[in-house]
């Protein structure tokens, strides 16, 4: 059994590391989002659509406009990544010509590959392989010739080497183009991954993940705190659960044990196993609601945690789709949702979950710190 002291240091810790990664990602993405991509983001209006868009833990009103941006942008690089894969998919790589890759004229100590690549500069690679293909032997040659003192270095290359220099050419840039579009392709995957990290409708959406990796080390929390208290006030607690013990034990199975602090350690052991987090804080609410109390107003926050309890359940095996159990779980119906919305998880409702669960994880240590103070 782990001490008080040593959970709820858990806890704090996971939430703290958890907010470092909101705040990274947020830091990120305002880092990249000056990554313009050529043709796509580079324009006038998706920059400034960009510098609207605000940073930082955010209301509803600001997140929802964050989301028309997100959702704009993003469209123009789904659109330019579909048509690029659909290139690459229609587009295979040209078979290099045996034996041109060992030619002197293609070498680069001789240098004619490049110089036809410097021709590249300020044209679309369409309109530079176009170009390529109309270059004729007669007229490159003339051209190298008629560079000042170019014999000594490219008057051996007869016009059948500049045949094959042009033929090498157009299959190497060919390719490399090839390899271009895949990296064109890889960078607008990348920032569409950027986007939807923003996404509060992504499944990769930060506070999606945060909340449910959040989620996750509360329920240890939960189980850790309520092993504690059993063990500390055993029959007050099963006194106010009758139905915690499932099974009833007989006068024989009891004597089995052969002491008592056996048989606590076996129900506790069973109660523990036989219960989520939801039906364990169900058991804490009817053993001390002061456990769900907010010391600064007074208020009964119970309902509040079954309903972040309800919602992980639908991120988990839903998809975050709000279904009729929902509704159970969660003890009604505060955000007046439909069969078949999806409870999103927003930067505010993040914040107030962390608020809430903070709250009982403090209120449930506090509790038990305050009383071994008593008893010693």
């Amino acid at each position: 059994m782990q001490r008080i002291e040593d959970v709820e240091k858990r806890f704090s810790e996971e939430n703290a590391n958890l907010m470092q990664y909101i705040l990274h990602s947020i830091i990120s993405f305002y880092r990249n989002k000056s990554l313009h991509i050529e043709g796509v983001t580079d324009d006038d209006e998706t920059k400034e659509l960009l510098e609207q868009y605000v940073y930082n833990f955010v209301d509803d009103i600001a997140e929802d406009k964050n989301q028309q941006i997100i959702e704009t942008i993003r469209q123009k690089v789904l659109c330019a990544r579909e048509k690029c894969t659909k290139y690459l998919d229609e587009t295979d790589k040209k078979e290099m010509p045996g034996g041109l890759e060992s030619l002197e004229i293609v070498s680069d100590d001789v240098g004619l590959v490049s110089y036809l690549s410097d021709e590249w500069e300020d044209q679309t690679f369409e309109e530079y392989y176009a170009h390529l293909c109309k270059r004729t032997a007669e007229e490159l040659k003339a051209e190298i010739d008629a560079i000042p003192n170019s014999e000594p270095y490219y008057g051996m290359f007869t016009l059948k080497d500049y045949e094959n220099l042009l033929e090498y050419c157009k299959v190497y840039h060919f390719n490399e183009h090839i390899e271009d579009m895949r990296s064109y392709e890889h960078e607008l995957s990348e920032y569409m991954t950027l986007f939807n990290v923003m996404d509060y409708k992504s499944p990769l959406n930060i506070y999606r993940q945060s909340f449910i990796l959040l989620m996750t080390a509360f329920d240890a929390a939960v189980f850790d705190i309520t092993e504690v208290i059993l063990n500390n006030h055993f029959f007050e607690f099963c006194n106010a659960n009758e139905s915690a013990l499932k099974d009833g034990y007989k006068l024989k199975e009891i004597a089995r044990f052969g002491s008592f602090d056996k048989l606590k350690a076996d129900i506790i052991a069973k109660i523990l196993k036989d219960n989520y987090a939801s039906g364990l804080l169900k058991m804490l609410y009817k053993y001390n609601t002061d456990y769900f109390i907010d010391e600064d107003n007074g208020s009964d926050y119970y309902n509040i945690i079954c309903e972040i309890i309800a919602r992980r359940n639908l991120h988990i095996h839903k998809r975050g789709i709000v279904d009729e159990d929902y509704f159970s779980q969660a003890q009604g119906n505060s955000y007046n949702f439909n069969i078949g919305d999806i409870a999103y998880i927003r930067s505010e409702y993040y914040l107030n979950s962390i608020a809430y669960l903070e709250c009982l994880i403090c209120n449930l240590c506090a509790a038990e710190k305050d009383d071994k103070m008593e008893g010693v």
